[in-house]
C-alpha cells in the first residue's frame, strides 16, 4: 500500500461494504448494523462519515449510498424467495 489518504479512504469504504453486504459470519451484528448505517444513512453522523471518506477517496458519496441500497434490496428479495422455497418444501 502506498499510504496515500485516498487508498486508506477506499479501504474504509470497502470494509464497510464487506461488513454490510457480505458479512458471511465474519462480522458481529453491531458491526453489520454500523456498516449498513455508514453506507445508507441519509443524515447524521454515519452519513457525515461516509461523505468524508468518500470525498477523500474521490468517490461520490450519494453513488455509494445508492449502490449499497440497491445491492441490499436485491439480497433481501433473493433471501425472501429462498425462504419461501424452503417453506414450501417443509
Amino acid at each position: 500500500m502506498s499510504g496515500r489518504p485516498c487508498d486508506l479512504a477506499a479501504a474504509v469504504i470497502h470494509q464497510a461494504w464487506d461488513d454490510a453486504i457480505r458479512p458471511e459470519g465474519k462480522t458481529g451484528p453491531a458491526a453489520i448494523s454500523n456498516a449498513v448505517a455508514f453506507l445508507t444513512n441519509r443524515s447524521g453522523a454515519w452519513a457525515q462519515a461516509r461523505d468524508l471518506w468518500c470525498d477523500m477517496a474521490g468517490i461520490p458519496s450519494e453513488r455509494v449510498r445508492a449502490r449499497a441500497i440497491e445491492k441490499m434490496a436485491g439480497q433481501t428479495a433473493r433471501m425472501r424467495a429462498a425462504v419461501q422455497r424452503v417453506g414450501m418444501r417443509a
